[in-house]
């Protein structure tokens, strides 16, 4: 039940998701119960906030103690149990042999003590993995050991349980970093996969109007601080509506613009082209945010997967670059970068803004001149500056003659 209903809320494409939304269910944030109690505390709520939080949700509500408590059962892949016939103690802070775990769950069957319910669930936020003296006696004394091996050491020492074992709940999954060799079950989940969860209690349990009213409040506090952030409420600033307006009334006049300063530096690129043609790619306002002119290396009429481009571009913040790019699936990738990183110094012989691009080999850009956007605002005639930029990009690349470089490489590896 549980999983397959994330599986089928996170596989939704963007409209489908809009129309499922669980979280149309919530109060505004400033009209939300959990958000305002704790609100001056700081700008994300601790582990024991949300500890507290979740605990309260359980000890103050039976339908939807046992809804989360099965829920949680699901991931730790349980047996399938009667949880109306059990007494549920849920508490925070407990002792695990001088320690303290975040939660913890048991559970009283009333028909066999062997079907008992024993769970530690540990709260992740902000932190990470804290690191402690072991309790088992087997391990050296003065070496610090994962929290999770000594949870697990003493909830295997507790006797007979039907379930017995840990959960981690944190804002991402933290599955492939659990400690390997634990005895019990342990599983990861997110804080979205459980607000998912809250949100198909409120949409389709028979709830007291106390109780939704209590969830509601609660989905919200998950959506505000915790879950993932394409579900996270961001308030509409000013600023917000200003940008709206003057994209919808100058967006236009600043494509023309830009676009016309970004061509006139398109007889910069002469002394580097043969038979190859500019291209001009505007694509501002749009999934890839950039203005840029160049052209793709041909040999005998035959296309290359490597580029020269320049313009304008967003990488985290526009910027103005001349940069040469390859195909990351290209055959010759990996040796052209090798030998880039050879002539890197003989690039910054004639432009000492040639820098490497991080991760290059796994990406498009190979190496690069770029330039905070500011700069060409500086400038008196911006044409010019753009020009003499790209100019000085191809007098570098003719330095250490890339066109041959290039045609080698093919040669040798056709």
């Amino acid at each position: 039940m549980s999983k397959e209903f994330m599986t089928e809320i996170l596989s939704k494409g963007p409209i489908e998701r809009i129309r499922s939304n669980p979280f149309k269910l919530v109060p505004s944030p400033s009209n939300n119960l959990f958000l305002r109690t704790i609100r001056k505390t700081v700008n994300v709520p601790k582990e024991r906030e949300c500890t507290e939080l979740l605990c309260a949700i359980m000890r103050n509500s039976a339908t939807v103690r046992n809804k989360i408590i099965g829920f949680l059962l699901e991931y730790i892949e349980s047996p399938k149990l009667n949880l109306s016939e059990y007494k549920f103690t849920i508490d925070t802070e407990n002792q695990v042999a001088g320690k303290l775990d975040d939660l913890r769950i048991t559970g009283e069957s009333s028909s066999e003590p062997r079907n008992n319910i024993l769970l530690i669930i540990e709260i992740k936020v902000q932190s990470g993995w804290s690191y402690s003296y072991p309790l088992d006696k087997a391990l050296p004394p003065d070496k610090k050991i994962h929290q999770l091996v000594n949870y697990d050491y003493w909830l295997n020492n507790q006797g007979e349980f039907v379930v017995k074992g840990g959960l981690v709940i944190s804002k991402k999954d933290l599955s492939k970093t659990l400690p390997a060799g634990l005895s019990c079950r342990w599983e990861c989940l997110t804080w979205t996969n459980l607000a998912l969860f809250i949100a198909k209690i409120i949409r389709e349990e028979k709830l007291e109007d106390w109780e939704s009213f209590l969830l509601r409040h609660y989905l919200g506090f998950l959506q505000v601080h915790l879950v993932e952030e394409k579900y996270m409420i961001k308030p509409v600033t000013n600023f917000d509506l200003t940008l709206h307006e003057a994209f919808k009334n100058h967006h236009s006049e600043s494509e023309s613009l830009i676009s016309t300063l970004i061509e006139s530096a398109e007889d910069a690129f002469s002394d580097l082209l043969e038979s190859d043609e500019i291209m001009h790619q505007r694509m501002l306002f749009h999934t890839h945010y950039r203005d840029v002119i160049g052209f793709n290396f041909q040999f005998d009429g035959e296309a290359t997967s490597t580029y020269v481009f320049a313009g304008l571009v967003l990488k985290n913040e526009p910027v103005i670059a001349f940069w040469v790019e390859t195909d990351p699936n290209a055959y010759y990738k990996d040796s052209f970068n090798d030998i880039l990183e050879e002539k890197l110094s003989e690039l910054s012989s004639v432009d000492k803004r040639w820098v490497p691009v991080e991760n290059q080999r796994r990406g498009y850009w190979d190496i690069q001149i770029r330039v905070p956007s500011r700069e060409i605002l500086e400038q008196k005639n911006q044409s010019e500056w753009f020009s003499r930029l790209v100019d000085s990009g191809v007098r570098s690349l003719l330095h250490i003659d890339i066109r041959e470089i290039l045609r080698n490489l093919i040669k040798k590896t056709d």
